[in-house]
């Protein structure tokens, strides 16, 4: 058994260290903005809110309207629309608002899963205390590595700054979290023996 949990032990800290590394990176070294950055993709990355973002997209829709209102039959059915504005800034808002709203869901899944993954290291602690050690490790095993999973680097800078930075948050947060459960199970597995 001792075996086996150095083995774990060299794993979590080989993972979660280039975890650590990475997020922080990303969150204070990584370049953030470019000069190709046009004013609208900038009223996108400043975005605080998700209704915020849809307020510029329905006026956005507004603009389109008018715009093909003033469009002759001929106009309207050739395919250049998504070339000019106002249709470009519209085709940029919508992408945005669906990344807003995946970013949104990616949060929630992760918080949900890595909270699985607590409660399944929990679980196993309780059983390795009550000497129930294989299945007590086991479930230990399988919650650290579905928290370590949910934590891992699969975040794209795309869309809002602010929404970006939150799950970058997020994900630093649960990982600190992740090294503190296998830190306390770890200091579980040295009592126990």
């Amino acid at each position: 058994m001792q075996g086996f949990q150095k083995t774990i032990l060299v794993l979590v800290v080989l993972v979660l260290s280039a975890q650590l590394a990475h997020f922080t990176y990303v969150k204070f070294l990584q370049p953030t903005h470019s000069v190709l950055d046009d004013e609208l993709d900038e009223s996108i990355k400043g975005a605080t809110s998700l209704e915020e973002l849809f307020k510029q997209y329905e006026l956005s829709e507004d603009e389109v309207r008018a715009f093909e209102e003033s469009l002759s039959r001929g106009e309207k059915l050739s395919s250049f629309r998504k070339d000019i504005e106002p249709f470009k800034s519209n085709q940029k808002l919508r992408a945005a608002v669906r990344d807003w709203e995946r970013k949104q869901a990616q949060i929630k899944r992760l918080i949900y899963q890595w909270t699985v993954g607590l409660l399944l290291a929990l679980a196993g602690t309780g059983l390795y205390l009550k000497r129930i050690s294989w299945i007590g490790t086991a479930l230990i095993v399988a919650g650290l590595a579905e928290m370590i999973w949910w934590c891992s680097p699969s975040i794209s800078m795309g869309g809002s700054i602010r929404e970006f930075e939150r799950i970058l948050n997020i994900k630093l947060m649960l990982t600190l979290a992740t090294v503190g459960v296998f830190a306390g199970n770890w200091v579980t597995w040295q009592k126990a023996r």
